[in-house]
C-alpha cells in the first residue's frame, strides 16, 4: 500500500523540526510513515513564511534563516512549488480567509488530496483531513 503524501503546514513544519512533543502520538505516526516513504512534504510558501517571519522578528528560530534552510535541505522533505495553477486556484476558492500562504497550503492539500498537519483553527474549519 502506497503511503499518501502528508503536508506540513507552517506550524506543522516547525513542530516537526523543533517541538515534536507538541504533536499527538497518532499525528507523529502519520508523519513518521510519510517520512519513511519519502512522502512528507510542505508547500514552498511554508519555507518562505518561516524565513520571512524570522527575519522580521515575529518568529524565533534556534539559529539563523541559513541554519533553517540547511536543516530543511538536509532532510528528504518534499518541497512542493506554488506554481501558476496553484496561485490561480487560490483566487477562486470559496473561502473568506485572506492569508495567501494559508490559502496556498490548503489549495495544495486539496490538489494532492492528502492529510495536512496543522493546528491552525481557520484551516481546520476549512479542510477536513487535518491532524495535530
Amino acid at each position: 500500500m502506497k503511503v499518501p503524501t502528508v503536508l506540513l503546514d507552517t506550524c506543522g513544519l516547525l513542530a516537526w523540526l523543533y517541538q515534536t512533543d507538541d504533536l499527538t502520538p497518532s499525528t507523529q505516526s502519520v508523519i513518521d510513515q510519510a517520512w519513511k516513504s519519502g512522502r512528507l512534504g510542505c508547500c514552498a510558501v511554508t519555507i518562505w513564511e518561516i524565513a520571512w517571519k524570522h527575519r522580521n522578528g515575529k518568529l524565533l528560530l534556534p539559529g539563523t534563516t541559513a541554519d533553517f534552510d540547511a536543516q530543511v535541505r538536509g532532510t528528504q522533505l518534499v518541497v512542493h512549488p506554488a506554481d501558476h495553477a496553484l496561485w490561480w486556484t487560490i483566487t477562486t476558492m470559496d473561502w473568506p480567509h485572506r492569508d495567501p500562504a494559508d490559502r496556498l497550503i490548503v489549495a495544495l492539500a486539496e490538489k494532492l488530496r492528502c492529510p495536512l498537519i496543522t493546528n491552525d483553527r481557520t484551516i481546520l474549519d476549512r479542510y477536513p483531513d487535518c491532524h495535530w
